[in-house]
């Protein structure tokens, strides 16, 4: 495997029928990418979406445990010790970032450090959004689950 790298993003609010349709596109196109030698995933853990991806990665790991696990820990407050239990590597927060730009900053630099982005979003306005002009202007390879 090559060690590509995908980040995923999604807005964290969706009702249940969607977590179960979003959940079978993610692990299929996850599952698509592994095979493709992606082995980094990079994720948040906060609301809906994440636990849809988690749960996503996490089966799939069962039958492929090389791949890893990321976060990009936002703010250092964060909950490290929940963070470890879900996650293979923590990349620390970045130093020199106000808190209100944390979060973007976070965002960016998930994505400038991905060969592959998967996003979910729904109309509203978000980070997510902004995430997804981000890779577009990197001409970064994405798909957007609806």
């Amino acid at each position: 495997m090559s060690n590509k790298t995908c980040c995923i993003f999604g807005q964290a609010k969706m009702s249940i029928k969607k977590q179960d349709q979003i959940y079978k596109l993610l692990y299929d196109k996850i599952e698509e990418l592994i095979k493709d030698g992606y082995t980094n995933f990079i994720f948040d853990w906060k609301g809906e979406f994440s636990f849809v991806v988690a749960s996503a990665i996490l089966k799939l790991k069962k039958m492929y445990p090389n791949i890893k696990r990321i976060y990009y820990q936002v703010y250092e407050a964060e909950d490290i010790e929940l963070l470890r239990y879900g996650y293979d590597e923590i990349i620390p927060p970045f130093k020199n970032v106000s808190e209100n730009d944390a979060l973007a900053y976070r965002n960016f630099s998930m994505v400038d450090n991905s060969d592959y982005c998967i996003f979910y979003v729904n109309t509203k306005p978000s980070d997510t959004k902004k995430a997804i002009r981000f890779a577009k202007n990197l001409n970064k390879p994405f798909v957007q689950l609806l």
